[in-house]
């Protein structure tokens, strides 16, 4: 190759792929991992020592102050790990997957951070066989994924607005992922439960302050489900979060009752328009 063109310096040789999952809550599945070569969350400097030999040191390593992963630890899982989130996360920094991170079919746990990258690894919300390569049915459990636009390690050096936090940059391409994101280069399954309706629209104005509104169908939904009312005004922010407490139907209507009452009006009914615009 010409001067200035030589390839990259290959990555330390990884372990071979474990057969089974570790669990997240398990210190013994973190160790040796903040400081290893092949962590791309460390600085590590790469110097050819021979023909096709190169020697690693690393400049800089994740300190965590627990074995397990605490608040604002960046987290990087491995390709060799198959790793089963069985805890609710704090809210994390920088969660890097190139190996499998697995939410099954019985967990109802939380996952909060920053940045999530599935780097060539795979995140999956589902029910799988023991080795995790195979999808045997929906999940069934409550999971949360949150996004953080930042946190408070981030904020003593960036500030509080999160529109401050600074863009990851990713890859030999240079692809930028901001902040409350998650960037999938590898693969990401969210397999949930099968449900008569993904949505359905309102029978009557679910006013403010309404602790029940009717549905325009029948539906399956059950109690302690998740469900978003939409915003029908100008203003997105008005779309509200509610879990369902109670479900009556009457053959052709549903009607949920909610956790808690409506902050806003949210309109049912034809919609009117005024005047025309070419």
């Amino acid at each position: 190759p010409k001067a200035g063109c030589w390839p990259k310096a290959p990555p330390p040789p990884a372990p071979p792929p474990e057969q089974f999952f570790s669990m997240w809550s398990s210190a013994t599945t973190w160790q040796n991992l903040t400081n290893h070569f092949a962590n791309p969350l460390n600085d590590l400097e790469t110097t050819e020592v021979g023909r096709n030999a190169f020697e690693y040191k690393l400049q800089s390593t994740q300190q965590w102050s627990e074995a397990t992963p605490s608040a604002y630890d960046n987290v990087w899982i491995p390709s060799w790990k198959k790793i089963l989130l069985d805890v609710d996360t704090p809210i994390l920094g920088r969660v890097v997957v190139e190996g499998v991170l697995l939410i099954n079919a019985s967990s109802n746990v939380n996952l909060s951070a920053v940045w999530v990258e599935v780097k060539g690894g795979q995140l999956i919300i589902a029910t799988v066989d023991t080795s995790g390569e195979k999808v045997l049915g929906p999940f069934s459990g409550s999971c949360h994924i949150t996004l953080h636009g930042t946190n408070n390690k981030l904020a003593v050096e960036h500030g509080n607005d999160p529109r401050e936090t600074p863009e990851v940059v990713l890859g030999t391409e240079g692809v930028p992922m901001g902040p409350a994101t998650i960037g999938v280069f590898g693969k990401m399954i969210a397999l949930g439960k099968p449900t008569s309706h993904s949505w359905s629209g309102l029978a009557i104005t679910a006013a403010a302050g309404a602790s029940t509104i009717v549905l325009d169908d029948v539906v399956d939904w059950t109690v302690g489900a998740e469900i978003t009312i939409t915003a029908t005004d100008f203003d997105m922010h008005e779309a509200e979060v509610k879990r369902v407490v109670g479900v009556a139907s009457d053959g052709s209507q549903t009607t949920l009752t909610l956790d808690s009452p409506l902050f806003h009006n949210h309109y049912a009914g034809d919609l009117k328009t005024y005047g025309t615009r070419e």
